[in-house]
């Protein structure tokens, strides 16, 4: 794959000077200090080259090129075999293979280390976000004076307690990462012939892919499911002139008048079914086994409850919010919950970017017609036509709620203290039923 352009880091070679019409605080354009003839009247910025060595990117966020920048390869191998049987079928078998490697994965090293982090086992008496978040003596006071969070007398003691404090967000480029691809495609195929066409395929495939961290101190990536995995899928389409009508099985010697309603009627359908994209969840945390867990969206339980709909698409009995997550000093590795907003952010992650059980509903598409050609003389024919679309009537859901917030009784965790976590979050993706009918004069 080839490398992509990107854009040089000027800093300190480029310093931007802002327009700013109205100063002397919110005039709301009453009173211009900047015009069109004189748009800079404090003057334009100075750029300080590279005068200021390292400190003209103290206070400031980096992003790191490896100086062996690596091109992402791809392997693909494909093998099939095809026959023909009788009635003009035929039918195919392919096995594809693809692995991709030293593909581009960008890393956080400016991070806050692991030991000052939230965890199920906890790591103060106090809660970590108050430790965190408490304000302490600046030791950048006045060093960067275009950055009021680095220049005040206090600053937070998360900021400080990174590899690199004089800097914001570091990341570093690096291609470490990997994924894979194996699929066995079957299908199956009819020209048209003897009033009838077919075309059919399934498709059973695995994608992995190892391109992130669960956390920034991982030293290793996560290898998981890739978020475009659709284990299964499957395609037909169909087109059949019903054997009824003059010439045919049926009707072969009906007059012209009967034959012009009740012969040449022809139907087409297509169906299409697919396994649901995983769903990926930001930091949460969960008591049991993540792998135990299965999403039902959209199917119907016992009393006719639809899960996402009327109650959450799987079981949430067992979440919380990973930043509310602490050893409160109860007992050894005891999990207690915290009355304060604590953040993610704070919290050691554990619980996996996506895992198989936990998918969006799957795809189904059913669509329907028929059609009958109206001969009226030489040159004239009118043709009518009935069509179905999503004829089953299937919704499709959009997005799931995956955020477990709004907890008004944390002690006793269930679907009635989670909000709409698991629920879907907006109308669905997919139009109902639509019948149209349709005709047309052609001469």
């Amino acid at each position: 794959a080839p490398f992509q352009i990107q854009a040089p880091n000027q800093s300190g070679f480029s310093t931007p000077t802002l327009f700013v019409p109205s100063s002397g605080g919110n005039t709301d354009g009453l009173v211009f200090t900047a015009t069109l003839d004189n748009p800079f009247p404090g003057g334009v910025a100075a750029s300080p080259g590279s005068s200021q060595g390292l400190t003209t990117f103290i206070g400031r966020d980096l992003t790191i090129l490896s100086r062996e920048r690596k091109n992402a390869q791809f392997k693909r191998f494909v093998f099939g075999v095809q026959h023909e049987l009788p009635f003009g079928i035929g039918v195919e078998a392919t096995f594809v293979g693809a692995r991709g490697s030293n593909l581009a994965v960008a890393r956080q090293i400016n991070s806050i280390p692991l030991q000052y982090l939230n965890s199920t086992n906890g790591a103060f008496s106090q809660t970590v976000s108050d430790f965190l978040s408490a304000n302490v003596s600046n030791p950048f006071r006045l060093l960067v004076p275009g950055n009021t969070a680095y220049n005040g007398t206090t600053i937070a003691r998360r900021s400080l307690l990174t590899p690199f404090p004089q800097f914001g967000n570091i990341t570093q480029t690096e291609y470490a990462g990997t994924n894979s691809y194996y699929a066995l495609q079957l299908q199956v195929v009819k020209r048209f012939a003897q009033g009838l066409s077919l075309n059919a395929s399934f498709t059973r495939s695995q994608e992995r892919e190892s391109i992130a961290r669960l956390n920034p101190q991982d030293q290793e990536l996560t290898e998981q499911i890739a978020a475009n995995d659709r284990p299964n899928r499957f395609t037909m389409s169909v087109i059949y002139e019903l054997p009824i009508g003059r010439g045919r099985a049926i009707g072969k010697d009906w007059n012209r008048a009967v034959d012009a309603f009740l012969g040449g009627w022809q139907f087409q359908t297509n169906y299409e079914r697919q396994t649901g994209e995983p769903l990926l969840f930001g930091n949460v945390f969960f008591s049991g086994d993540p792998s135990s867990l299965k999403a039902r969206l959209g199917e119907k339980d016992a009393d006719g409850r639809r899960y996402g709909i009327d109650i959450p698409a799987f079981d949430v009995s067992g979440f919380y919010p990973a930043g509310q997550i602490f050893d409160g000093g109860t007992a050894p590795g005891s999990i207690a919950v915290g009355n304060n907003n604590t953040q993610a952010a704070n919290t050691v992650r554990y619980f996996p970017l996506a895992t198989d059980g936990l998918r969006n509903q799957r795809f189904l598409n059913f669509n329907l017609g028929m059609s009958k050609n109206f001969r009226i003389r030489e040159g004239m024919k009118f043709q009518l036509r009935v069509e179905a679309i999503n004829v089953l009537n299937n919704p499709y859901f959009s997005a799931v709620n995956l955020n477990p917030t709004n907890l008004p009784n944390l002690a006793t965790p269930g679907a009635d203290n989670l909000g709409r976590f698991g629920f879907t979050t907006g109308p669905t993706r997919q139009p109902p039923r639509d019948i149209q009918i349709g005709g047309r004069f052609t001469f």
